[in-house]
């Protein structure tokens, strides 16, 4: 089977992790890949991570549309139609690379404007395509001006309704997404947790224990909620209770007042965030909404404590194998200092690691999502037997 991808480089990036694993896995096992890369940036850090496939088995081309910003496109008009029609030579170069090295399938991950793009061009090309959700939109812009929110709503849509299946990271993801489409009917859907790194899933966890070092990490972004995490920090702080406070992220762009007594560490590869992740106490994870949660998953999985907000998808996992007291409401700031000054430091039990790590170890998500994408293009050639 040749799969198509929308590829995401962001160091800190759900989709890049979720799509390395799943391509890693699926390229032992035979498969061929078209990864498009629609770049938004005027300059790019070249990335390496996808040098390693070889090329007649692994098409990677990159589509530069930094002059075409989603933002600015809408600003211009809130039509779809003609949106869709500012689009046009990018949606047909990818119609023309679809055409060119043609997938048996693709698997959208995401529902912003570049899977948009994409799913565009996979209609007019009658190729089926499976949705992996990897954030809402709809919940990433509630804070956008009303106009904003309902063309985004519109892509989503279009996006969401014309896959052939759906893949949902969370429960809290799937019920999310039926509520927000509640008058209309959703493909097949499924609930498969992310697949997480091996270097995470397989890691020695040690028995010494980091007293009163917290951190967040992640891009920076108002669904994240980090500012939380810093007024946390001040406030624990103004408690008495001395730690030191790391926060991993790029934040040259973020319209914030980043606390003078925190660490501001740069984003790193996922082997710097093991060890990173061994070196503190807890992770704390604030978001207002997330459709996983791949930090507190893989922070979990080698044995440091977290504490999550109860609408990350991942919260649903950690209540499973029996670790509902890192779960919190975190507009309860009186729970989440209590929760933190409790857990920082503590040893997790091996047999609760053990119970997250079936739930995301590699092989067995990546099995489950190949037959649901088998089941899909089956399903799809069916449907053209007249």
């Amino acid at each position: 089977m040749k799969l198509g991808l929308n590829l995401t480089r962001e160091p800190l990036g759900g989709i890049t992790s979720a799509n390395m694993a799943l391509i890693d896995y699926l390229y032992e096992e035979g498969h061929d890949f078209l990864g498009i890369e629609l770049n938004g940036r005027l300059v790019s850090k070249h990335t390496r991570i996808y040098d390693k496939y070889e090329e007649d088995r692994f098409d990677h081309y990159v589509i530069n549309i930094h002059d075409l910003g989603v933002m600015d496109v809408i600003k211009k008009t809130k039509d779809i139609d003609k949106i869709r029609k500012k689009y046009k030579k990018v949606i047909q170069t990818v119609e023309d690379l679809l055409n060119k090295n043609r997938p048996d399938v693709i698997l959208l991950n995401g529902t912003y404007y570049i899977p948009w793009i994409i799913s565009e061009a996979a209609k007019k090309l009658d190729i089926p395509y499976v949705l992996w959700y990897a954030g809402v939109l709809s919940k990433e812009v509630e804070h956008y001006d009303k106009e904003f929110k309902e063309v985004f709503k519109i892509m989503e849509k279009d996006i969401t309704l014309g896959a052939e299946a759906i893949i949902y990271p969370s429960e809290i993801c799937r019920d999310t997404v039926k509520k927000i489409f509640s008058r209309r009917k959703l493909p097949d859907n499924y609930v498969i947790p992310n697949p997480v790194n091996d270097i995470f899933t397989e890691a020695e966890v040690g028995d010494t224990v980091v007293e009163k070092s917290i951190a967040a990490v992640g891009r920076y972004a108002r669904v994240k909620n980090f500012d939380a995490f810093f007024n946390i920090h001040r406030d624990l702080l103004g408690d008495g209770w001395k730690h030191k406070a790391t926060f991993v992220s790029d934040i040259s762009n973020a319209n914030t007042k980043f606390p003078e007594t925190m660490e501001l560490v740069p984003p790193m590869s996922a082997e710097g965030l093991l060890d990173f992740y061994k070196s503190q106490g807890l992770i704390v994870c604030p978001s207002y909404f997330e459709t996983f949660g791949y930090v507190p998953v893989e922070a979990i999985c080698v044995g440091v404590p977290v504490l999550v907000n109860h609408t990350v998808g991942c919260a649903q996992l950690l209540i499973d194998a029996g670790l509902e007291n890192m779960v919190a409401d975190f507009k309860n700031h009186d729970e989440v200092i209590t929760k933190i000054k409790k857990l920082c430091g503590r040893k997790v039990s091996k047999v609760k690691i053990n119970n997250i790590r079936a739930q995301v170890k590699t092989d067995l998500v990546c099995a489950k999502m190949l037959s649901v994408i088998q089941s899909a293009v089956n399903k799809f050639e069916e449907a053209r037997i007249v």
